[in-house]
């Protein structure tokens, strides 16, 4: 389904399209997004053909569509890098990383990452069942990532990847990106994860979004 914005024009800007193809996104999130689009326009932001924007994890690509614009997502896997008109995916991810932050007991806010960013990940770190995330500060293009298994004694030999190759590689991973530096996330592969901050364990708070999801 497309949406459009309707506020733009009062800036004498092009009015925004916006394909949702995944009837699972809420109508809420959907709203957000013309919001934010409109608000920001309001305020004396310019969007360009060819143009990149980052929404929360996803960087979308500005294409002009007669007198208005869509914006593009990257297709998960895709290599080279393919843009498609949908932002379906880019409001997933966004929804998953806010509830995710929101999950965890204490005052936290969303730290985004983005796609072309990297992460540092262990030798079978990809493949293994229990893994721990780890997120330092950001370093130039390295996002302060580091994803290692758990049953590697000592880690040494590492690769870096970006955080597009690494969502399309572990979507199931992708939810605790906004996660704040200090943070880390141990868990099995589909089973109820452990988030520490520091040397001190973080309570999930019952009926979260992260709670729900591993409880069902």
């Amino acid at each position: 389904m497309e949406y459009k914005t309707t506020g733009c024009a009062r800036a004498e800007h092009p009015e925004f399209v916006l394909c949702v193809d995944d009837p699972t996104v809420p109508q809420a999130d959907i709203k957000h997004i013309i919001h934010y689009l409109e608000s920001s326009v309001m305020k004396g932001t310019r969007y360009f053909e060819g143009q990149h924007v980052q929404i929360g994890f996803m960087l979308l690509k500005v294409a002009k569509d007669g007198d208005c614009l869509r914006l593009f997502e990257p297709k998960l896997k895709s290599m080279p890098l393919e843009f498609i008109n949908s932002v379906s995916l880019t409001l997933k991810f966004l929804r998953q990383q806010l509830d995710t932050v929101l999950s965890v007991e204490g005052q936290h806010t969303p730290v985004f990452c983005w796609v072309q960013e990297s992460i540092i990940i262990s030798k079978n770190a990809l493949l293994s069942q229990e893994i721990c995330l780890t997120r330092e500060e950001k370093e130039a293009h390295h996002s302060g990532w580091f994803l290692r298994d758990m049953n590697e004694q000592e880690v040494s030999d590492i690769e870096q990847m970006s955080l597009f190759d690494f969502a399309g590689r572990r979507p199931d991973l992708v939810k605790y990106l906004a996660l704040p530096v200090g943070m880390d996330v141990i868990t099995p592969k589909g089973t109820r994860p452990r988030i520490l901050q520091g040397q001190m364990s973080c309570k999930i708070i019952d009926g979260s979004y992260l709670d729900k999801l591993y409880t069902r």
